[in-house]
């Protein structure tokens, strides 16, 4: 999961400590953290929170969980990829 996200141009990644959900930097995609989830969601059917849920640090960022089958798990992936290579 981290490393397809850190793969995605303008998308940085952490790895995550004890937890099911990754917290993507987004900033360089250009949007905020809303756009991006709107993008996602409207264009790409896939579900992520805007980081801004979680205060004020969290613009420029979403989350995502992870805690799917690794086939769900794969095709919201390779959305999120298309989603990003078509800004």
């Amino acid at each position: 999961m981290v490393a397809a996200l850190n793969a995605l141009p303008g998308v940085t990644c952490p790895t995550p400590e004890g937890s099911f959900y990754v917290f993507p930097d987004i900033r360089g995609t250009g949007m905020t953290a809303q756009q991006f989830t709107d993008h996602l969601i409207d264009h790409y059917s896939v579900g992520v929170v805007a980081g801004t849920a979680f205060g004020s640090l969290g613009e420029g960022h979403v989350r995502i969980t992870y805690a799917l089958p690794d086939d769900l798990l794969g095709a919201g992936l390779e959305r999120i990829s298309r989603a990003v290579n078509d800004l």
